[in-house]
């Protein structure tokens, strides 16, 4: 925008340009319908104005008209949708006062001795025979069309984000949908149809002649990508594709009125319907303003802020306040304490046992987790919960030494049996040596497919002998020596 307020004048006259093209005007700062018959613009009753910075500062209830700066991701605002209704109307009004002029002009020889231009001639010597009557039959189709295409009842704009002509992808692309000429090609192709269009009633010769109209209007109607046009487009891609889609349509119908009025007939002048393509020059411009379109807020949110739910939620917070969230575990977090069944692992190749699994053994494990730091790196150890497992020490605990005083033995001497065939799998669990010579404690149930095949001999009939050793008398497999380590210091 200029200093003085003013909005930047390329975007005026652009904006301008496109509200004539589509039938509007700017009214006392106001969009309103060049033919007043038809009604006033407005969106939930309110108007809309141009983004002056005036109206920018004081909306005082209007809408701001701005499809230049497009929301991307959702370009189809409640105003574009409004512009695009309002411009398919007029392009549908003036295509049906050029297709009753052409049944004029054709049907009448008085006229047709008027008429100059070669180009005219043939448009004329294709249509073929038609009469007056076959303008009431088009309006009447025309009418009936109305009730079920409303505004696009002649032809309709298709618009699509992310679409490809041919094998050429674009941002976005627009398409005419020439709906009554697709009635019509279908109503001659179906004779059950008994040759109705939207539910009226023709003669085959009106067909013919109205199917005939839209291949002159039109050339090459009936191929795919010829009215289609495509958009790289990234600033306005939307409103941006509509004016250059409906271009193909509405620069057609100014040739063929150019035409019509070089005959100078009073009775079929049609300056009135010639659309205004002064935007087509501020186009290209308008590429490389990105700067000046997004300095100017878009307003469309105003309207979608208005049909949101009022909702009032001060009750949630107050509530979480008072209640605040407490943290509930996820059931697959608890862990539950229980035995696991150990994953049964293929008997490994000749593995002599480590020392530390040694000393475990040696001084009574009965079936603790082992540490983390002594797992023997071959095995997969089973996850498990279990009551906290005892430090070991590194000397003989003082009850096994009393144990083996009372029984006759030198504890000193005492030395510990190998443990294990090197080609059986170290058990996870150890069974619990006697604690008392008057019981002995129930075996945990072992899961394992073999039992341990290391079971110390009693000594004594009262009670079993515990598998016990220390740090200076424990005796090991001579090629493990460089391996033995104190884990627990």
């Amino acid at each position: 925008m200029n200093n003085n307020g003013n909005l930047n004048p390329t975007i005026e006259a652009f904006y301008l340009s496109i509200l004539d093209y589509s039938g509007l005007k700017v009214d006392d700062g106001i969009i309103a319908n060049i033919d007043e018959k038809i009604g006033d613009i407005t969106i939930d009753d309110k108007p809309l104005a141009l983004p002056y910075f005036s109206v920018l500062k004081n909306p005082n209830g209007k809408l701001i008209f701005h499809p230049l700066n497009e929301n991307y991701t959702n370009p189809e605002t409640s105003v574009f949708n409004l512009y695009k209704r309002r411009l398919t109307l007029e392009i549908n009004t003036r295509l049906a006062a050029l297709i009753v002029n052409l049944i004029t002009l054709a049907s009448d020889v008085q006229i047709q001795q008027k008429v100059k231009s070669s180009k005219l001639v043939d448009i004329i010597s294709n249509i073929g025979e038609v009469d007056h009557s076959i303008i009431e039959n088009f309006m009447l189709a025309a009418k009936n069309s109305r009730k079920v295409n409303d505004v696009g009842y002649i032809l309709d704009i298709f618009l699509k984000k992310n679409g490809s002509i041919g094998d050429t992808p674009y941002p976005a692309i627009g398409k005419i949908n020439f709906v009554m000429y697709n009635e019509i090609s279908k109503s001659l192709e179906d004779k059950d149809r008994e040759y109705r269009v939207f539910g009226s009633r023709l003669r085959k010769k009106d067909l013919l002649a109205l199917n005939n109209i839209f291949n002159v209007i039109f050339p090459n109607i009936s191929e795919k990508d010829v009215y289609v046009e495509g958009t790289d487009n990234k600033i306005f891609r939307y409103l941006n594709i509509l004016i250059k889609t409906s271009y193909l349509i509405t620069n057609r119908i100014n040739e063929l009125i150019k035409l019509i009025n070089a005959v100078k007939e009073p009775t079929i002048n049609m300056d009135e319907f010639i659309f205004n393509h002064e935007w087509t020059k501020h186009l290209e411009e308008l590429y490389s303003m990105s700067a000046q379109i997004r300095v100017i807020p878009n307003q469309d949110d105003v309207r979608v802020e208005s049909t949101k739910l009022k909702i009032d939620e001060s009750k949630a917070s107050v509530d979480q306040a008072q209640n605040p969230p407490q943290f509930i575990p996820q059931p697959q977090q608890i862990m539950q304490p229980q035995v696991v069944q150990p994953v049964m692992q293929q008997p490994m190749q000749q593995q002599p046992l480590a020392p530390e699994d040694i000393i475990k053994a040696g001084m009574g494990y009965s079936g603790g987790l082992m540490p983390q730091q002594m797992m023997q790196p071959q095995f997969q150890q089973p996850m498990m919960m279990q009551q906290p497992m005892m430090q070991p020490q590194v000397s003989t605990p003082q009850w096994v030494q009393q144990e083996l005083v009372r029984s006759g033995v030198n504890p000193q001497q005492q030395m510990v049996q190998p443990m294990m065939q090197p080609q059986f799998q170290q058990p996870m669990m150890m069974q619990q040596p006697m604690m008392q010579p008057q019981f002995q404690q129930p075996m945990m149930q072992q899961p394992m497919m073999m039992q341990p095949q290391f079971q110390q001999p009693m000594m004594q009939p009262q009670f079993q002998q515990p598998m016990v050793g220390n740090n200076q008398g424990l005796q090991v497999n001579p090629q493990m020596l460089g391996r033995i380590q104190q884990p627990w210091q």
